[in-house]
């Protein structure tokens, strides 16, 4: 199963996304994060990438939300997230990007919808600078590992501070923080 985690680190120290991206790749790594287990250890993953199944998301997060709710409907209703040999993958694809710019007509850069969820370090927007948008989104998801359980974590309810995880997400970190999501599966 695939689950989703919020990954928060300090903003002064990296100065762009893919920075961002691969140094929360490589603690990931380093923390025990993913792994095969062993018989005095057992991760939380078995693999993860950034983005991932939920590449994009944090640029939705910024988008009018009732419209979004409109375009999955009218996405669910001609079936463009189905493919098959009557629906062949570019196809579907390009039909989604296009519905989704008649939704969003002002959007600019690449569509956060559709997106090569195997792309190991994500794509530019899946570390974006925590601002009040942002904050709002991931403000209800618990802090591992102070108020949230395995079962939060697998769930996709939780977040994680690198540089500081025992400090709640507080107005304060707005500005001064990455926020990075991770697609990891277990």
């Amino acid at each position: 199963m695939h689950s989703r985690f919020i990954v928060l680190v300090d903003k002064n120290e990296n100065g762009n996304s893919l920075a961002v991206r691969q140094r929360v790749e490589s603690e990931l790594i380093d923390q025990g994060f993913a792994g095969e287990g062993s018989l005095f250890v057992c991760h939380p993953a078995d693999w993860f990438v950034i983005g991932g199944r939920w590449s994009g998301e944090l640029t939705r997060a910024r988008l009018d939300q009732e419209k979004l709710k409109a375009f999955w409907e009218e996405s669910e209703k001609h079936e463009l997230g189905f493919i098959g040999k009557d629906k062949p993958e570019e196809e579907q694809k390009a039909k989604t990007v296009e519905l989704f710019k008649q939704f969003f007509p002002d959007f600019q850069g690449e569509p956060p919808v559709w997106r090569d969820s195997y792309v190991f370090l994500g794509f530019e927007d899946d570390a974006q600078v925590l601002d009040e948008p942002l904050f709002n989104f991931i403000k209800g998801l618990k802090s591992y590992p102070n108020n949230a359980t395995l079962e939060d974590l697998l769930d996709g309810g939780c977040f994680v501070d690198l540089d500081d995880p025992s400090e709640e997400l507080t107005e304060e970190a707005v500005g001064k923080k990455w926020c990075v999501v991770v697609d990891f599966h277990y």
